[in-house]
């Protein structure tokens, strides 16, 4: 039997700030109960191999892996349900780029695979990509702030 095939939620926004201020702002997780909607609570550090400690808005806790972090460019973390990523895996990303001087394209993406990541979106899909821009509207906010 084949692995079923990836889920994907994707929400980009741009910002009026330098990729440098933008990732900046996306790794200071003690500050993200400032400005995140989404993710209310963050610790830990954008250091490959690091884990950090997530608590969303709903209440649940989720302890990712960073896999890239690249300044100005890249923030990626992988989170499993299980142990063995067997049910539920999410591998969440943040791509930074510079359409025009001084101007950051954020791409938030998270790609689920496991057995239970279709039906988990298909039920809450709409939610997850909700989160996701408000999640991209507050690091709107606090990056045009530090760049003010």
């Amino acid at each position: 039997m084949a692995a079923p095939a990836p889920a994907n939620v994707t929400a980009e926004i741009e910002i009026d700030a330098p990729p440098t201020t933008v990732y900046a702002a996306l790794v200071d997780f003690p500050k993200w109960s400032e400005w995140n909607p989404f993710i209310v609570e963050a610790a830990g550090t954008a250091t490959v191999g690091d884990t950090l400690q997530l608590r969303f808005n709903d209440g649940m806790r989720f302890a990712p892996v960073v896999e890239a972090a690249e300044p100005g460019k890249e923030l990626r973390w992988l989170g499993k349900l299980d142990r063995f990523g067997l049910l539920f895996n999410g591998q969440h990303r943040f791509e930074l780029s510079e359409p025009r001087p001084g101007v950051t394209r954020v791409r938030q993406s998270e790609t689920f695979t496991g057995l239970l990541a279709r039906p988990l979106l298909f039920v809450s899909g709409g939610k997850i990509t909700k989160n996701f821009e408000s999640l991209n509207e507050g690091l709107k906010r606090r990056a045009e702030q530090l760049q003010q």
